[in-house]
């Protein structure tokens, strides 16, 4: 098996040997047939509630930005009902597990958080 190199391959490396090893060399996805290294797949998607904020300010500011590029721009009431929905659409999906039965259904139809996976405590509320 050829393995080609590319410089994100290499930052990955740099930053962490580990992540390198479980995103390049242990073949850790979900389809496979081992359950551990679908396992690792599955907890390579984990994210922390902050990454979740970040990820949805760069969903709200893309939006923003495409609807007045269309030029439609996006009003705030209408931005913010989207988002808010989104929340509660993600935060139900991780918190009822649904990322463990339907793994390819993260970042389709919600996310798989950290603090929901072992459970531990947010400084974010439930947003229902």
């Amino acid at each position: 098996m050829t393995r080609t190199w590319s410089a994100s391959r290499d930052q990955v490396l740099q930053q962490c040997e580990h992540k390198y090893f479980f995103q390049y060399l242990a073949g850790a996805k979900l389809g496979v047939a081992d359950p551990f290294l679908r396992e690792l797949a599955l907890l390579k998607k984990l994210k922390t509630a902050p990454m979740w904020q970040g990820d949805l300010f760069h969903w709200a500011v893309a939006l923003c930005c495409g609807t007045r590029r269309d030029g439609n721009p996006i009003s705030r009431v209408m931005l913010f009902e989207r988002l808010k929905q989104k929340i509660k659409q993600q935060w139900k999906f991780s918190e009822t597990g649904s990322y463990r039965t339907q793994p390819y259904d993260i970042e389709k139809r919600g996310l798989a958080l950290f603090e929901h996976e072992y459970g531990e405590s947010s400084d974010m509320a439930d947003p229902a």
